[in-house]
C-alpha cells in the first residue's frame, strides 16, 4: 500500500492497481482541487485566469489565422490553419523559416499568445501577439511584444531562447 497525501487527507493505494509510482510531478486536473474548493473553483471559472492557457481550438484560438502574415525584424511570419489545427511558419532557433503547430493560447481579453510545444516538455510564447481589442479601438491585429527593438534567432529574448520559455 502507499499512502499519498491530497488536499487534507491520506489515502491509501494499492500500487499494483494504480501502477508505478510518479517520478515526478504531474497535473492532477482542476476537479481534483473543486472538490474540496467548490466555492474558490467558481470564483476562477468565471475569471480571466480560467482563460488563461488553453488548448488551441477553433473556440479558443482569437487571432487572424487566414494566411495572414507579420513582417517584424526583416522576417515575415505567416499565421495558417492546416488539418483543423494552427500553424506559424516563422524564425526558429537556427533563424531558418518552418512550420510550427500552435499547441496553446495564453490570455484572451487585451492580447493572446500562443505557446508552441518544443523537444524535452518546454512551451515556447511566440512574441507575435494578438490585439483581441476590437478594431475601432486599434486592436484585431498582430503585434510584436519588442516592437522598437530587432530581436533575431541568436538574441535570448527570442521566442525560442530560454527568456521565453
Amino acid at each position: 500500500m502507499i499512502s499519498t497525501f491530497a488536499c487534507g487527507e491520506f489515502q491509501e493505494t494499492d500500487r499494483t492497481t494504480v501502477g508505478a509510482i510518479p517520478t515526478g510531478p504531474a497535473f492532477a486536473g482542476g476537479e481534483a482541487c473543486a472538490r474540496c474548493h467548490r466555492t474558490e473553483t467558481d470564483l476562477w471559472s468565471v475569471s480571466h485566469h480560467d482563460l488563461a492557457m488553453a488548448e488551441a481550438t477553433a473556440a479558443t484560438v482569437l487571432g487572424d489565422f487566414d494566411d495572414t502574415t507579420f513582417t517584424y525584424a526583416r522576417t515575415t511570419s505567416t499565421f495558417f490553419e492546416r488539418d483543423g489545427g494552427f500553424f506559424v511558419r516563422t524564425d526558429g532557433p537556427d533563424g531558418e523559416l518552418r512550420d510550427y503547430p500552435i499547441a496553446y493560447t495564453f490570455g484572451a481579453e487585451l492580447l493572446q499568445q500562443y505557446l508552441i510545444e518544443f523537444p524535452g516538455g518546454r512551451l515556447q510564447a511566440l512574441s507575435i501577439c494578438w490585439d483581441t481589442r476590437p478594431a475601432a479601438e486599434g486592436g484585431q491585429r498582430w503585434f510584436h511584444l519588442y516592437p522598437d527593438e530587432e530581436i533575431d534567432h541568436t538574441d535570448p529574448l527570442h521566442w525560442t531562447g530560454p527568456q521565453q520559455n
